[in-house]
């Protein structure tokens, strides 16, 4: 079977399970639907896009990803995607993850060949969290984030995802994603081929 395109993949998973992930609100709504923002993240990986700035660019122009995802006639600028992530704790994350990787493998786009890799994601330089970062493609450095996951080793979709700061090494992450990978998967995959993860990186 081929790798689905992405409108067919958010055709096959249900969205809306991560609804129940956020208790409802008694004062004021949250500007954005929460559940859109998830989606739009995750366009931000499947397409790979390199900021919160083309996200934000992508989805002001295109209006049927901005649909697609939930948006109505607003969108979010960079810095709501970063308020965003930064209201998630560690436990909403994980359950979020979770239900993610739950759908996308009962629609069978997520198998049980996986990859270990990483992704530098660019940051505003308000973000102080942030940390500048080596990018081996683009040979600069970058103030950001880096996204660390095990991947689907065919369609290189996320099964697993942690973020850091942009100077820390993907060997560090390495335990760690196969660790949360062996307790929230609920089954084993039959091998895992590691990439870029060597010290020193």
């Amino acid at each position: 079977m081929g790798i689905p395109s992405l409108a067919r993949i958010f055709d096959l998973i249900n969205l809306s399970k991560l609804e129940n992930l956020f208790p409802i609100q008694r004062w004021g709504r949250p500007r954005y639907p929460r559940v859109a923002m998830l989606a739009a993240l995750l366009v931000l990986y499947l397409k790979g896009l390199g900021s919160y700035r083309d996200l934000a660019d992508f989805l002001a122009k295109d209006h049927f990803w901005a649909r697609k995802c939930g948006f109505d006639d607003r969108t979010p600028d960079q810095s709501s995607f970063s308020r965003f992530l930064s209201s998630l704790d560690v436990r909403t994350m994980d359950a979020v993850n979770r239900i993610l990787v739950d759908e996308l493998r009962r629609a069978g786009v997520i198998g049980d060949t996986w990859a270990i890799d990483s992704t530098l994601l660019e940051a505003s330089r308000r973000d102080l969290e942030a940390a500048w970062g080596w990018d081996d493609i683009n040979k600069m450095f970058v103030w950001g984030y880096k996204v660390h996951a095990i991947v689907d080793a065919n369609s290189e979709l996320p099964s697993q995802i942690m973020a850091s700061p942009a100077n820390i090494s993907d060997c560090q992450f390495a335990v760690p994603l196969l660790t949360r990978a062996a307790t929230n998967l609920r089954s084993v995959p039959r091998f895992v081929v590691a990439r870029g993860t060597t010290p020193g990186r």
